[in-house]
């Protein structure tokens, strides 16, 4: 959208005059807009939504469920249940230049709105100080009164990034201002809300955002609050130590906090939000409240019985046997995947499957999963540990070829991806690698979305829509 571009306001009228890009995130892009009314001199800013990222394998589905969050957001504003200004105005735009189908083009929605007034919540750094626990109590219960209006409309945040929170100067209320976590607030109606492009960060909310089988509740927005928490009183480093991206909701929670020698009071507090089981956790805000009133009180009578008792920080509580895992996600868009790790790592190196699995795994529906290696031993994939490693926890299919030729590697590979009727495709290989640069040349190629991890520093053969530095993956064996 072009600077000085006049915008018609929800009456028809020529109102908003755009003044310059802000901010361009994946789900929308903020512009600085002005408002011509002569007697109204306000700072106000434009929300448009992008549709670059959704995944495409319905379109119509998708801009449909993101146009669907964008309302939802505009009537909780419009209801002040943030404590925000409320929205300005709801305007109709018409859009070019984007994945839009021609029908779509002509009522896209745009919000023009301003921002409150307000302080960031700082990481607090001085823990010894029993006014530090008092104000972070104090903040607790703050946003505990906003999650209680929105939890009584049906409504949950998902996710309470530190960054996108301001509380007030006058009266102490939380902002909920990052728009990227206000369009995904969902309602908690008996239907499973995870959609592909509107999920939150994994980093800062709970499990059943990202399980295929999950319901939203209020105990969602507990476990995002045991996670604001933390980023509060945690460094960054901290922080993703206790949440790393490869183990977002960690099973073995109670002791990763027992290790943070935090107050009794506030170990137990965050047991209590953040069990990776919703029904293990504090049920609603009026239960934390409760605890907050009377620690010693077991909030319910089923709930928590592993976490009644305070949270000791001298000796570690042993955490359930089975970890949480993933259930496939329908709505994910399929794509294959390739890794091949010849002259991917050196002989002190090897390559971190788990990492790469979790960063894709919430993306994708993975489909083949394959894995492509030289066999220069006879070896019986059955009884090969590795492999059954492989196909046991990554559900990938060795593919093993004993040829030099790479016209065979090729068809082998070929025969296994069916690729004329890939639409997606993740690959993981060097950039020496004859099969995978036989695969960007057939002749579909040009119409897959590539995501191609990679070490080496050539350019690919064909235009990929992503190059990730195989390195992230690599790890210095143990």
């Amino acid at each position: 959208m072009k600077t000085g571009t006049l915008l018609s306001d929800s009456m028809g009228a020529p109102r908003w005059e755009v003044q310059g890009l802000n901010q361009a995130l994946k789900t929308y892009s903020l512009f600085k807009v002005k408002d011509r009314h002569p007697l109204l001199d306000r700072e106000l800013y434009l929300m448009i939504l992008n549709y670059d990222h959704l995944p495409g394998k319905n379109l119509a589905m998708e801009v449909a469920d993101l146009r669907h969050a964008f309302d939802s957001m505009i009537q909780i504003l419009c209801g002040n249940f943030t404590f925000l200004p409320e929205p300005v105005d709801r305007i109709v735009l018409s859009r070019t230049g984007t994945r839009l189908p021609k029908e779509l083009q002509d009522n896209d929605p745009g919000l023009v709105f301003s921002l409150p007034a307000g302080f960031p919540l700082f990481r607090q750094t001085n823990l010894k100080s029993a006014k530090t626990w008092f104000n972070i109590q104090r903040m607790v219960k703050n946003v505990l009164a906003t999650l209680n209006v929105l939890h009584r409309c049906q409504v949950v945040m998902q996710a309470l990034p530190l960054h996108t929170i301001v509380m007030s100067h006058t009266t102490f209320q939380p902002y909920f201002i990052g728009m990227d976590s206000l369009i995904r607030m969902a309602d908690f109606k008996g239907f499973n809300p995870n959609m592909a492009a509107l999920r939150p960060a994994s980093q800062f909310c709970a499990p059943e955002c990202y399980d295929a089988n999950g319901y939203l509740s209020p105990a969602t927005d507990i476990y995002a609050l045991g996670k604001m928490v933390l980023q509060v009183i945690l460094s960054e480093q901290q922080y993703q130590k206790v949440f790393p991206t490869d183990d977002p909701f960690p099973f073995d929670i109670q002791n990763r906090i027992n290790t943070l020698n935090l107050p009794p009071l506030w170990a137990r507090m965050l047991c209590l939000c953040l069990h990776p089981l919703p029904k293990e956790r504090f049920q609603d805000v009026l239960q934390v409240i409760q605890f907050f009133r009377n620690p010693d009180q077991a909030p319910s009578r089923d709930s928590h019985k592993q976490a009644s008792k305070p949270a000791s920080t001298s000796r570690p509580v042993p955490g359930p046997k089975q970890p949480w895992t993933y259930r496939p996600n329908g709505r994910l868009p399929s794509a294959a995947l390739v890794i091949c790790t010849d002259h991917l790592t050196n002989h002190d190196e090897q390559f971190d499957f788990q990492k790469f699995y979790y960063e894709f795994i919430y993306k994708f529906n993975l489909v083949p999963r394959l894995y492509l290696q030289h066999q220069y031993k006879a070896t019986n994939v059955e009884q090969n540990p590795f492999f059954l490693m492989l196909k046991e926890k990554f559900k990938l299919e060795p593919v093993l070829y004993t040829s030099d030729n790479a016209a065979a590697q090729t068809q082998l590979l070929f025969n296994n991806l069916n690729p004329e009727n890939l639409s997606s495709l993740i690959v993981v290989s060097s950039s020496r690698n004859r099969p995978v640069m036989n695969l960007f040349q057939h002749p579909k190629a040009a119409s897959w979305r590539i995501f191609w991890v990679r070490k080496g520093m050539d350019q690919a053969p064909i235009p990929v829509e992503s190059i990730i530095d195989a390195s992230l993956f690599i790890r210095k064996r143990k």
